[in-house]
């Protein structure tokens, strides 16, 4: 199950927002999709487009250990279609992720094969959609993190 929502950007400045200071609480998740628990600090480069084929590409980014112990990491690839005409997207969507292992002080490059598929939206009607538009990927530990790479992606063929 997954929320799709208008991106309204609320709550808004909050000079602008109403609190009642009884109760209220952050509108970000204590533990978002993905988060996991480590004994060790990784950091993530920002992701970058590795390789452009037209009809798919290569999103990669390198990630390190740089604490003193050794680690399982589940990297993430989230994607957000910017301009869906066919319905309401995801403001972030998991799209691929991999699995590694990392000793103290080692990187590893990971590169995420992205296609149209991983992008497609079904219309009302049933048809398969691959917009042509701005999409963001992020390669990142969870879906809260990361920085984002925006791409002009224009594979809009429709099946």
């Amino acid at each position: 199950m997954y929320y799709n929502q208008y991106n309204t950007g609320r709550p808004g400045p909050l000079s602008e927002v109403f609190w009642s200071h009884y109760g209220d609480g952050s509108n970000a998740p204590a533990y978002p999709f993905g988060f996991g628990l480590t004994y060790s600090k990784v950091a993530y480069s920002a992701p970058l487009l590795a390789e452009d084929h037209g009809a798919f590409i290569y999103v990669s980014a390198t990630v390190q250990n740089k604490g003193k112990y050794p680690v399982e990491e589940v990297v993430q690839l989230y994607a957000r279609d910017h301009h869906s005409v066919h319905g309401v997207r995801p403001v972030k969507q998991l799209i691929d992720f991999q699995r590694i292992s990392l000793k103290p002080g080692e990187s590893k490059e990971l590169r995420f094969h992205v296609d149209g598929s991983q992008l497609a939206v079904k219309d009302s009607d049933g048809h398969i959609y691959i917009e042509p538009g701005i999409v963001s990927f992020w390669i990142a530990p969870n879906s809260a993190s990361g920085k984002a790479l925006d791409l002009d992606w224009d594979m809009g063929v429709t099946h």
